[in-house]
């Protein structure tokens, strides 16, 4: 079949009619999407951990004996950490003032584009934040403990820029798909 056919078969079908609209409804929220139910999932899990651990790491890493700088680095990465677990987390719900699904697959494209740096950046402040809290208390074997946390902090750097390079490779295939 050549070309004009295809498309002359296409306009002489007959348009689909959906008897039930709410059968599609489900589609369209943003808890059906693997990759947007995946990016929630690890969003949430990271918000309790981090939340877990900013109630109980005054008692739990003898946060007595650790000067006040040490505190306020820790505290703030991980307020940092969990305010940008929020914003991720209302960044990804589905866009509605779009009229055409390329026109919102390109911007929540470019939203995870900028929410991946900013992720990538946020967890290395948090390790480093760490170390800063930890190192204060060891004073012989300092060098071991600062690098043990910069070998930490590659391995995450290298892990989560992984997640999240394949994130932005499934939604810019997407895009590409659809573009097509």
């Amino acid at each position: 079949m050549t070309d004009t056919e295809w498309k002359m078969l296409w306009r002489d079908a007959a348009p689909p009619v959906y008897q039930d609209t709410e059968a599609i409804k489900p589609m369209l929220q943003a808890r059906t999407r693997p990759v947007f139910r995946r990016i929630r999932g690890q969003l949430l899990w990271e918000a309790a951990a981090f939340s877990v651990i900013l109630v109980c790491y005054y008692d739990a890493f003898d946060g007595a004996r650790k000067p006040l700088y040490a505190h306020l680095v820790l505290i703030s990465a991980a307020t940092a950490v969990l305010a940008h677990s929020v914003t991720g987390y209302r960044r990804f719900r589905p866009l509605h003032d779009t009229a055409h699904l390329k026109e919102a697959l390109q911007k929540q494209l470019k939203r995870m584009r900028v929410y991946a740096v900013y992720s990538v950046f946020s967890r290395g402040a948090w390790t480093l934040a760490m170390a800063i809290f930890f190192s204060t208390a060891f004073t012989v074997h300092g060098w071991v403990l600062a690098a043990t946390f910069v070998l930490l902090l590659a391995l995450q750097l290298v892990w989560l820029s992984r997640i999240w390079g394949a994130r932005i490779r499934v939604l810019r295939d997407a895009v590409r798909e659809v573009s097509a």
